[in-house]
């Protein structure tokens, strides 16, 4: 009995299983072809967060230096305004300070205006004035005013006080007191009244003053201090003390020029 070839019909043994890529797969028409080798993704590296690279010691110095300046200047500004206030401000334990001595050779007075008070000459010959600081209302303002009248201190007054309330019905008296003034030198007294004074929105403020008039016969001095009457109580002791700082200076001789023969 002859026997013939087989064909041999059974499936194709499947491609090896194993972690590798098959080399080669079988096409639908049974042909093969060799298989691409897939690539592996590789994840991006982590950032690695760390601290950052020291600074130089050329640049620590100049920050030090620039954090040190500002320190510096913030101290000073300060120092600045505190004594900006305590200027302005009279002392709790102590008179209130006084600037340098201000003279008058025409009107032959003497007098220290309160620290840092600003002086005026209105050059009218008789009248002085010392500026305070700014206040609502009406700023604190000292005047010296001489005049010449006949009579005594007493007969001065009198005739003074109807004058003033004759041209300012407001003024109200407060009190009359006698004192003495340039180290016991001259009599003087010391008024203290209100008025109203007109401000330009039509509004009214009250005005309170401390007036020392002293007699130098024929000649009368007067030495005001004024501010709103709700701050009087606070600059009073900078009127008093400047207008007791107020003092008279010898007349100077006339001199006479000699006609050589």
């Amino acid at each position: 009995m002859s026997s013939e070839p087989v064909e041999n019909t059974a499936p194709d043994s499947p491609a090896p299983v194993g972690d590798g890529p098959a080399t080669s797969e079988r096409t639908p028409a049974g042909a093969t072809t060799d298989a691409k080798p897939k690539l592996a993704i590789k994840p991006p590296p982590r950032k690695k967060w760390g601290p950052p690279p020291p600074a130089s010691p050329l640049s620590k110095l100049a920050w030090k230096l620039v954090f040190g300046a500002t320190i510096l200047a913030m101290l000073l500004l300060g120092v600045i305004i505190i004594l900006m206030v305590q200027s302005n401000t009279p002392k709790a334990d102590g008179p209130p300070t006084l600037g340098e001595e201000f003279r008058d050779p025409v009107n032959t007075y003497a007098i220290r205006p309160p620290a840092n008070w600003t002086l005026q000459d209105p050059h009218d010959g008789r009248n002085f004035y010392i500026k305070g600081p700014k206040e609502r209302g009406y700023i604190p303002l000292m005047t010296i005013c001489l005049d010449v009248a006949a009579g005594r201190l007493e007969s001065y007054i009198k005739e003074y006080k109807g004058r003033l309330q004759a041209e300012d019905p407001s003024i109200k008296f407060v009190s009359e007191s006698t004192v003495k003034i340039d180290k016991d030198k001259y009599q003087a007294v010391r008024l203290v009244y209100t008025w109203s004074s007109p401000n330009s929105d039509n509004t009214v403020t009250t005005v309170k003053t401390v007036q020392y008039v002293v007699d130098d016969a024929p000649r009368f001095y007067r030495i005001s201090g004024s501010v709103r009457e709700d701050a009087f109580d606070k600059y009073l002791p900078r009127f008093d003390a400047s207008a007791s700082s107020f003092s008279i200076l010898p007349l100077n001789a006339p001199t006479f020029n000699t006609v050589q023969p």
